[in-house]
């Protein structure tokens, strides 16, 4: 039985395994950007979406006066896209629903960890172990809290 190839990525800037096919990520400003998951077999489109927006950030950094040449491209857009982009901003095709802001895993609370784009709440405390995935920090932050708060009564 032929099993498919691992799915690696060494080619493409902000394009990383994420689950059974692709998530991508920008940094803007020391901030990291989910820009969402694209199927295995979606690798190119994925490469562009992060180029899309790199660009897009690069001309409202340069717009700040802050240096942008620092930053790469996948070198994926032609010379019109990119004058359409930074004219114009992000094409609709590009446009990603629910964009969020990652944390550096240096900001989280101790007890909290990523895994993927959901957060990990895992505490233990004699003997007693609490673990669930939440869709946000400040809702993992809050039942952490109440959780450590019952635990002491």
């Amino acid at each position: 039985m032929d099993l498919p190839p691992p799915i690696t990525n060494k080619k493409y800037y902000g394009v990383n395994k994420h689950k059974e096919g692709w998530g991508v990520t920008i940094s803007i400003e020391g901030k990291s950007i989910w820009l969402g998951s694209f199927p295995a077999d979606k690798l190119l489109e994925a490469a562009k979406t992060y180029d899309v927006y790199r660009i897009y950030y690069n001309h409202k950094l340069k717009e700040k006066n802050i240096d942008s040449r620092q930053f790469f491209t996948n070198g994926l857009l032609s010379v019109e896209e990119i004058s359409n982009i930074e004219t114009n901003g992000i094409p609709g095709d590009y446009q990603r629903e629910n964009i969020v802001e990652v944390k550096p895993i240096s900001e989280l609370p101790k007890g909290i960890t990523r895994k993927g784009t959901k957060f990990r709440v895992c505490i233990q405390n004699r003997g007693k172990k609490y673990e669930k995935l939440f869709d946000s920090l400040d809702i993992a932050i809050s039942t952490m809290n109440r959780v450590r708060a019952d635990w002491s009564k």
